[in-house]
């Protein structure tokens, strides 16, 4: 009799310890999907004082051709020169890839 409770609590302690890693898994590629978006559409607007809301110290963009920008202050003026010279610029994401901590945009 408490082999069969013994089986069917496992199954269901395994059942609940991994439904709940995945969704923790997915609330963090959601939150990292929202980040990015914020920080494409700070690209796209200008509002520069949004950044620290959305970037860590150590934030590091890597662009094409070994083009980087690092921090808060990096990002900063890395958009606001952009848009000095391109006051019109516009950023649309056409796909978004996620896994694990790293999002990639198109």
């Amino acid at each position: 009799m408490k082999k069969p409770f013994f089986i069917a609590f496992l199954l269901i302690a395994s059942s609940l310890i991994y439904s709940c890693s995945s969704h923790t898994q997915e609330s963090n590629l959601g939150t990292n999907r929202d980040v990015v978006k914020k920080y494409h559409a700070i690209w796209s607007n200008g509002h520069v004082t949004e950044l620290d809301k959305i970037l860590s110290s150590n934030f590091a963009c890597h662009f094409i051709m070994g083009i980087e920008w690092k921090g808060v202050d990096g990002a900063n003026n890395k958009i606001t020169n952009h848009r000095k010279s391109f006051p019109d610029w516009h950023e649309e994401i056409v796909d978004m890839i996620s896994e694990g901590d790293k999002v990639v945009t198109r």
